[in-house]
């Protein structure tokens, strides 16, 4: 009898499924495609996401999903494309159309992002600035609001107005603790510092990201600026050393030497970075590529006499 009920039981859980997809409002199918676009994106599937989305717009077009849809459109043209035409067009349409959806502070700060990431002039800048604004003005109580705050610091320290970038991200640190940016505008916090002249507030600094987050992304990085502070400007000794086997200890040493316009000690660093074996960490192609990168945007070195 047991042997019997089991595929009954299969065959009527089956039917129930297939009721219910039929009873599904537009609503939850669009948001169904939307969460299934996000995980193909979660698993490299990019041309599979991005057809679930389009999917929303074109054929959920007036469900609450639509709004986020364009978003991850505007996203994949942005980050995979690279097609900063196609992006601030999907952004536009949210922001102009989807107004008073939960997409459109995400749609400024992308906006922003764009303009600060093509911007070679001051007014750019501020363009760039004001999209960032528009996020903790019109929508205050969004999650996108630390992320736009970090950004608005981002594009003051671009335009070399460190002591705000500082406030910015200290306002990000200390406002917004459990948000996503609160580990990264830790961080540049005290870069600014080290960009302003004061190292030793920098160091400072770099050390509350690894109190405070030392399972961030950010915590590595803050060790190698402190290391490559102190053996620029010292201090009290510190519980660690830059190791010179590692790429990314010179890489580090040499992009500070290079904020400080200390051109000939930066070739010398990045080349050392360059050349080493890689072994040390998986990522040493990478620091390789950048120390190429940076060396070869170095001026010609100076002729011995």
């Amino acid at each position: 009898m047991t042997a019997l009920r089991k595929p009954l039981l299969l065959a009527v859980l089956v039917a129930a499924a297939a009721r219910l997809a039929a009873q599904e409002t537009p609503d939850q199918q669009a948001r169904r495609l939307l969460e299934d676009g996000r995980g193909y994106l979660a698993q490299g599937k990019q041309k599979q996401a991005l057809d679930n989305f389009n999917i929303v717009v074109s054929s959920f077009p007036s469900t609450d999903s639509v709004g986020q849809a364009l978003l991850e459109i505007g996203r994949y043209h942005m980050e995979v494309e690279n097609d900063s035409g196609k992006a601030r067009a999907a952004f536009e349409q949210v922001t102009k159309q989807y107004a008073r959806s939960d997409a459109a502070p995400g749609a400024y700060y992308y906006q922003g992002l764009l303009t600060l990431n093509h911007a070679t002039t001051p007014p750019e800048i501020e363009d760039a600035l004001a999209q960032f604004a528009r996020v903790e003005t019109l929508y205050p109580s969004s999650p996108w609001v630390p992320r736009a705050i970090a950004a608005e610091a981002l594009a003051q320290r671009r335009a070399g107005r460190y002591a705000e970038a500082s406030d910015l991200n200290r306002r990000v640190s200390l406002e917004y603790p459990a948000s996503d940016a609160a580990a990264g505008a830790q961080y540049e916090i005290g870069r600014a510092l080290a960009l302003s002249g004061q190292p030793r507030l920098a160091m400072e600094e770099f050390q509350q990201v690894r109190n405070r987050f030392p399972k961030s992304v950010w915590a590595e990085p803050a060790l190698q600026r402190t290391t490559a502070l102190y053996r620029l400007f010292g201090s009290a000794k510190p519980a660690f050393a830059l190791d010179p086997g590692f790429i990314n200890h010179h890489l580090e040493l040499g992009r500070t030497y290079l904020q400080l316009h200390r051109t000939e000690e930066a070739r010398r660093e990045l080349t050392r970075a360059a050349s080493l074996t890689p072994g040390a960490s998986p990522r040493d192609a990478r620091y390789q590529q950048e120390a190429r990168e940076l060396l070869a945007r170095l001026p010609a070195p100076p002729a011995p006499r």
